[in-house]
Protein backbone atom coordinates (compact mmCIF):
# COMPACT_ATOMS: atom_id res chain seq x y z
CA UNK A 1 0.00 0.00 0.00
CA UNK A 2 2.94 1.95 1.03
CA UNK A 3 4.77 1.56 -2.25
CA UNK A 4 1.29 2.36 -4.27
CA UNK A 5 0.96 5.77 -2.28
CA UNK A 6 4.68 6.28 -3.62
CA UNK A 7 4.09 5.35 -6.94
CA UNK A 8 0.94 7.80 -7.03
CA UNK A 9 3.03 10.69 -5.85
CA UNK A 10 5.80 10.02 -8.72
CA UNK A 11 3.79 9.61 -11.23
CA UNK A 12 1.61 13.29 -10.17
CA UNK A 13 4.92 14.97 -9.69
CA UNK A 14 5.88 13.73 -13.21
CA UNK A 15 3.10 14.92 -14.75
CA UNK A 16 2.94 17.93 -13.29
CA UNK A 17 6.40 18.74 -14.19
CA UNK A 18 5.87 17.68 -18.13
CA UNK A 19 2.84 19.52 -18.08
CA UNK A 20 4.00 22.66 -17.26
CA UNK A 21 4.08 25.50 -19.82
CA UNK A 22 7.26 27.27 -21.01
CA UNK A 23 5.98 30.80 -20.72
CA UNK A 24 7.76 32.79 -23.57
CA UNK A 25 7.31 36.43 -24.05
CA UNK A 26 5.81 37.94 -27.56
CA UNK A 27 6.00 41.31 -28.42
CA UNK A 28 3.13 42.88 -30.95
CA UNK A 29 3.46 46.83 -32.01
CA UNK A 30 1.04 48.36 -33.99
CA UNK A 31 1.26 51.49 -36.21
CA UNK A 32 -1.15 53.62 -37.92
CA UNK A 33 0.30 56.30 -40.12
CA UNK A 34 -0.63 58.70 -42.07
CA UNK A 35 2.01 60.92 -44.70
CA UNK A 36 1.64 63.98 -46.50
CA UNK A 37 3.98 64.22 -49.53
CA UNK A 38 5.31 66.41 -52.62
CA UNK A 39 5.75 64.60 -55.41
CA UNK A 40 7.82 65.58 -58.55
CA UNK A 41 7.00 63.83 -61.53
CA UNK A 42 8.15 62.89 -65.42
CA UNK A 43 6.87 60.92 -68.36
CA UNK A 44 7.51 60.48 -71.56
CA UNK A 45 5.52 57.99 -74.12
CA UNK A 46 7.38 57.75 -77.69
CA UNK A 47 4.43 56.78 -79.12
CA UNK A 48 2.86 60.08 -78.25
CA UNK A 49 5.81 62.57 -78.15
CA UNK A 50 9.03 62.11 -78.10
CA UNK A 51 8.97 65.24 -75.38
CA UNK A 52 9.53 64.91 -71.85
CA UNK A 53 6.70 66.16 -69.30
CA UNK A 54 8.01 67.03 -66.14
CA UNK A 55 5.69 68.45 -62.84
CA UNK A 56 4.85 68.70 -59.62
CA UNK A 57 2.00 67.63 -56.89
CA UNK A 58 1.23 66.21 -53.60
CA UNK A 59 0.42 62.96 -52.27
CA UNK A 60 -0.75 60.98 -49.08
CA UNK A 61 0.05 57.71 -47.62
CA UNK A 62 -2.28 55.86 -45.06
CA UNK A 63 -1.73 53.06 -43.49
CA UNK A 64 -0.87 50.16 -40.89
CA UNK A 65 1.72 48.28 -39.83
CA UNK A 66 1.73 45.41 -37.47
CA UNK A 67 5.19 43.79 -35.76
CA UNK A 68 5.26 40.08 -34.25
CA UNK A 69 8.58 39.06 -33.49
CA UNK A 70 10.75 39.01 -36.61
CA UNK A 71 7.82 39.51 -38.81
CA UNK A 72 6.13 42.54 -40.08
CA UNK A 73 2.97 42.77 -41.84
CA UNK A 74 2.03 46.33 -43.72
CA UNK A 75 -0.71 47.52 -45.65
CA UNK A 76 -2.16 50.69 -46.44
CA UNK A 77 -3.22 53.59 -49.37
CA UNK A 78 -1.12 55.73 -51.76
CA UNK A 79 -2.55 58.67 -54.05
CA UNK A 80 -0.47 61.21 -55.52
CA UNK A 81 -1.28 64.15 -57.88
CA UNK A 82 0.57 66.14 -60.06
CA UNK A 83 0.25 69.32 -63.34
CA UNK A 84 3.02 68.36 -65.48
CA UNK A 85 4.05 70.20 -68.77
CA UNK A 86 6.39 69.89 -71.53
CA UNK A 87 9.59 72.06 -71.56
CA UNK A 88 8.21 73.79 -74.86
CA UNK A 89 5.54 74.11 -73.27
CA UNK A 90 4.22 78.16 -73.26
CA UNK A 91 1.01 79.73 -72.02
CA UNK A 92 -0.80 81.03 -74.36
CA UNK A 93 -4.25 83.30 -73.20
CA UNK A 94 -5.74 82.48 -76.33
CA UNK A 95 -6.01 78.76 -75.37
CA UNK A 96 -5.32 78.47 -71.86
CA UNK A 97 -4.33 75.44 -70.17
CA UNK A 98 -4.11 73.34 -73.79
CA UNK A 99 -1.39 71.29 -73.28
CA UNK A 100 -0.92 70.61 -69.46
CA UNK A 101 -1.30 67.29 -67.93
CA UNK A 102 -2.80 65.92 -64.74
CA UNK A 103 -1.21 62.92 -63.54
CA UNK A 104 -3.34 60.79 -60.82
CA UNK A 105 -1.44 57.26 -59.17
CA UNK A 106 -3.49 55.87 -56.93
CA UNK A 107 -1.89 52.19 -55.75
CA UNK A 108 -3.53 49.83 -53.14
CA UNK A 109 -0.36 47.57 -51.08
CA UNK A 110 0.52 45.23 -48.79
CA UNK A 111 4.30 43.44 -47.85
CA UNK A 112 5.86 41.56 -45.15
CA UNK A 113 9.23 41.82 -44.29
CA UNK A 114 11.42 38.75 -42.00
CA UNK A 115 14.02 40.27 -40.19
CA UNK A 116 17.32 38.13 -40.94
CA UNK A 117 19.29 39.47 -37.98
CA UNK A 118 19.27 43.17 -36.35
CA UNK A 119 19.91 45.17 -39.42
CA UNK A 120 18.69 43.03 -42.46
CA UNK A 121 15.32 42.27 -43.53
CA UNK A 122 13.88 40.41 -46.46
CA UNK A 123 10.19 40.17 -48.29
CA UNK A 124 7.95 40.80 -50.42
CA UNK A 125 5.61 43.90 -51.63
CA UNK A 126 1.93 43.31 -53.32
CA UNK A 127 0.52 46.11 -55.54
CA UNK A 128 -3.25 44.66 -55.53
CA UNK A 129 -4.09 47.89 -57.41
CA UNK A 130 -1.58 50.23 -58.93
CA UNK A 131 -2.66 52.66 -61.62
CA UNK A 132 -1.25 55.85 -63.15
CA UNK A 133 -4.20 57.86 -65.21
CA UNK A 134 -3.22 60.84 -66.49
CA UNK A 135 -5.15 63.52 -68.67
CA UNK A 136 -3.81 66.10 -71.05
CA UNK A 137 -6.26 68.70 -72.11
CA UNK A 138 -6.55 70.03 -75.87
CA UNK A 139 -6.08 65.85 -77.47
CA UNK A 140 -9.77 65.36 -77.80
CA UNK A 141 -10.90 61.90 -77.62
CA UNK A 142 -7.26 60.80 -76.71
CA UNK A 143 -6.71 62.71 -73.99
CA UNK A 144 -6.92 60.17 -71.57
CA UNK A 145 -3.94 57.97 -70.77
CA UNK A 146 -3.86 55.05 -68.16
CA UNK A 147 -1.37 51.91 -66.87
CA UNK A 148 -3.16 49.54 -64.45
CA UNK A 149 -2.51 46.16 -63.07
CA UNK A 150 -0.83 44.91 -60.40
CA UNK A 151 2.83 43.89 -59.39
CA UNK A 152 4.30 41.86 -57.30
CA UNK A 153 8.17 43.24 -55.55
CA UNK A 154 10.46 41.96 -54.27
CA UNK A 155 12.19 43.66 -50.94
CA UNK A 156 15.17 44.06 -49.45
CA UNK A 157 16.04 46.50 -46.40
CA UNK A 158 19.07 47.36 -44.13
CA UNK A 159 17.94 49.26 -40.77
CA UNK A 160 20.24 51.20 -38.27
CA UNK A 161 19.95 52.76 -34.99
CA UNK A 162 21.38 56.23 -33.67
CA UNK A 163 20.94 56.53 -30.40
CA UNK A 164 17.61 56.37 -28.41
CA UNK A 165 16.07 58.61 -30.61
CA UNK A 166 16.89 58.35 -34.27
CA UNK A 167 16.68 55.42 -36.42
CA UNK A 168 17.35 55.30 -40.53
CA UNK A 169 16.01 52.72 -43.08
CA UNK A 170 16.61 52.57 -46.52
CA UNK A 171 15.21 49.69 -49.02
CA UNK A 172 14.96 48.64 -52.47
CA UNK A 173 11.87 47.00 -53.85
CA UNK A 174 12.19 45.29 -57.21
CA UNK A 175 9.32 44.39 -59.60
CA UNK A 176 9.67 40.48 -60.61
CA UNK A 177 6.28 40.25 -62.27
CA UNK A 178 3.12 42.56 -63.48
CA UNK A 179 -0.07 41.75 -64.26
CA UNK A 180 -1.09 45.20 -66.37
CA UNK A 181 -2.59 46.95 -69.29
CA UNK A 182 -1.51 50.19 -70.87
CA UNK A 183 -4.24 52.25 -72.62
CA UNK A 184 -3.24 53.63 -75.87
CA UNK A 185 -1.67 52.31 -79.26
CA UNK A 186 -0.56 54.72 -81.83
CA UNK A 187 -3.05 58.14 -81.26
CA UNK A 188 -5.82 56.01 -80.80
CA UNK A 189 -7.41 55.30 -77.31
CA UNK A 190 -7.26 51.19 -77.26
CA UNK A 191 -4.39 49.33 -75.71
CA UNK A 192 -1.75 48.66 -78.69
CA UNK A 193 -2.27 44.33 -78.57
CA UNK A 194 -6.00 45.07 -79.70
CA UNK A 195 -5.33 47.22 -82.22
CA UNK A 196 -2.30 44.85 -83.42
CA UNK A 197 -4.60 41.46 -83.67
CA UNK A 198 -7.21 43.44 -85.27
CA UNK A 199 -9.48 42.95 -81.76
CA UNK A 200 -11.19 46.36 -81.53
CA UNK A 201 -14.63 46.27 -81.63
CA UNK A 202 -16.56 49.55 -80.58
CA UNK A 203 -19.61 46.95 -78.97
CA UNK A 204 -16.68 45.17 -76.48
CA UNK A 205 -16.41 47.56 -73.36
CA UNK A 206 -12.91 45.37 -72.09
CA UNK A 207 -11.30 47.24 -75.27
CA UNK A 208 -11.76 50.73 -73.47
CA UNK A 209 -12.51 49.67 -69.57
CA UNK A 210 -9.29 49.88 -67.82
CA UNK A 211 -10.68 47.11 -66.02
CA UNK A 212 -11.26 44.90 -68.28
CA UNK A 213 -9.04 41.47 -67.87
CA UNK A 214 -9.72 40.63 -71.21
CA UNK A 215 -6.57 42.54 -72.49
CA UNK A 216 -4.40 43.02 -69.73
CA UNK A 217 -0.95 41.14 -69.99
CA UNK A 218 1.09 38.87 -67.32
CA UNK A 219 4.84 40.58 -68.26
CA UNK A 220 8.11 39.43 -65.80
CA UNK A 221 10.73 42.03 -64.65
CA UNK A 222 12.51 41.80 -68.12
CA UNK A 223 9.41 42.90 -70.69
CA UNK A 224 8.32 45.60 -67.26
CA UNK A 225 11.20 47.38 -65.39
CA UNK A 226 9.47 48.43 -61.92
CA UNK A 227 12.03 49.72 -59.17
CA UNK A 228 11.40 51.34 -55.94
CA UNK A 229 13.93 53.26 -53.91
CA UNK A 230 13.05 54.26 -50.31
CA UNK A 231 14.78 55.79 -47.22
CA UNK A 232 13.46 56.76 -43.90
CA UNK A 233 15.05 58.99 -40.98
CA UNK A 234 13.18 57.74 -37.85
CA UNK A 235 12.38 60.01 -34.99
CA UNK A 236 11.05 58.99 -31.67
CA UNK A 237 8.94 56.17 -32.70
CA UNK A 238 6.26 58.66 -33.92
CA UNK A 239 7.89 61.00 -36.56
CA UNK A 240 9.38 59.35 -39.94
CA UNK A 241 11.00 61.90 -42.72
CA UNK A 242 10.55 59.67 -46.20
CA UNK A 243 11.83 59.91 -49.78
CA UNK A 244 11.19 57.43 -52.36
CA UNK A 245 12.36 56.91 -55.83
CA UNK A 246 9.43 55.38 -58.24
CA UNK A 247 10.85 54.28 -62.19
CA UNK A 248 8.84 51.98 -64.22
CA UNK A 249 9.79 51.64 -68.16
CA UNK A 250 8.35 49.53 -70.39
CA UNK A 251 7.51 49.20 -74.10
CA UNK A 252 4.20 47.47 -76.09
CA UNK A 253 5.70 49.02 -79.35
CA UNK A 254 9.57 47.75 -79.89
CA UNK A 255 11.54 50.84 -79.76
CA UNK A 256 8.94 53.27 -78.42
CA UNK A 257 9.58 52.92 -74.58
CA UNK A 258 7.05 54.16 -71.92
CA UNK A 259 8.39 56.18 -69.18
CA UNK A 260 7.20 57.26 -65.53
CA UNK A 261 9.44 58.99 -62.66
CA UNK A 262 7.88 59.59 -59.71
CA UNK A 263 10.39 61.61 -56.75
CA UNK A 264 8.23 61.53 -53.41
CA UNK A 265 9.20 63.73 -50.05
CA UNK A 266 7.16 63.11 -47.20
CA UNK A 267 6.66 63.56 -43.53
CA UNK A 268 4.83 60.71 -41.91
CA UNK A 269 2.61 60.81 -38.17
CA UNK A 270 2.33 57.64 -36.57
CA UNK A 271 -1.03 58.70 -34.91
CA UNK A 272 -1.47 54.94 -33.43
CA UNK A 273 1.54 53.71 -31.60
CA UNK A 274 1.03 50.39 -29.58
CA UNK A 275 3.06 47.86 -28.36
CA UNK A 276 1.92 44.74 -26.31
CA UNK A 277 3.68 41.83 -24.27
CA UNK A 278 2.13 38.77 -24.12
CA UNK A 279 3.05 35.33 -22.81
CA UNK A 280 2.42 32.58 -25.45
CA UNK A 281 2.13 29.26 -23.71
CA UNK A 282 3.73 25.77 -24.95
CA UNK A 283 3.11 22.51 -23.02
CA UNK A 284 6.90 20.44 -23.14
Amino acid sequence: MRISIQLVFVLCAFFNVHGQSDSTQRTKKVESYFQLSGVYTSFQDAKFSNIRYNGIGTGIDIGRKVIIGIHSFQYGFQLSYSNSKSSTFKLDPGFGKIGIAREFHPTLYVKYMRELNENFSVGGRFDGLESYFRVTRGLGNNKIYYNVGANLYGKGSYRRKLGDKWEIETGIELGLLSFMRESTGFAFSAPQTVLTNGLFNYQDESTSNPFGFKHYELRPIWNYGNLNILADVKFKQRWTFSYTWSLRRFSTVENYPTTIGIHTLGVKFNFIDKTKKRRSKKKN
